[in-house]
């Protein structure tokens, strides 16, 4: 069985390292075959996405944007996913399910937009939420990174979902290595 887990989190809070950090330690300390997919994931659609988040569009057209957001993984599960879990013991995402209701929600997206994300996108195995300080970042950050109300609502909306959804775990990724260990555990509990 293909193990999906998904790290979500807001905005550089170190979801990038954690990812490249498990995804060592499961290929070259366990043996296992790991593919990572980071969002977003169709080559198009993700010069939009990125084109939106960097100018601002994702901030005043929320609803389009959670369309594209929810049609991009729809696109991957729909052409690449079942190959990858052929070939593959665990998927990691670069964000997943969880970041759609997280900042749909936060955004006042349309309900019913938010809700199909949720029946339309495949549920990982485990979604982890690392919480903590911002980290820093080397280059410019998008409109969602620099406003710190909004990743303050971002947070609540991730307890929200957990609520709703039993499968999601939260981690402090302050302390690097230890955040890394707990990661490994909750990936480590699915099987």
């Amino acid at each position: 069985m293909t193990v999906l887990v998904s790290i979500d989190g807001q905005d550089q809070v170190g979801k990038s390292t954690q990812i490249n950090l498990l995804e060592e330690k499961l290929k070259e300390k366990y043996g296992y075959d790991v593919k990572v997919k980071r969002s977003p994931f169709n080559y198009v659609l993700g010069k939009v996405i990125r084109w939106m988040l960097s100018g601002g569009k994702a901030r005043s057209w929320p609803n389009l944007f959670q369309a594209l957001y929810i049609f991009d993984r729809f696109l991957y599960q729909l052409l690449f996913l079942t190959y990858d879990k052929k070939h593959n013991d665990y998927i990691i995402f670069d964000r997943w399910k969880a970041s759609g209701f997280a900042y749909g929600s936060s955004e006042n997206v349309w309900r019913w937009l938010i809700k199909a994300g949720e029946h339309i996108i495949v549920e990982p195995n485990v979604t982890i939420v690392l919480t903590g300080k911002k980290k820093g970042r080397t280059e410019p950050g998008d409109t969602y990174d620099v406003d710190n109300n909004l990743q303050k609502q971002v947070a609540l909306n991730y307890i929200i979902y957990s609520i709703i959804k039993p499968n999601v775990v939260f981690i402090d990724a302050d302390d690097l290595h230890a955040a890394n260990q707990h990661i490994l555990e909750a990936v480590f509990d699915v099987n």
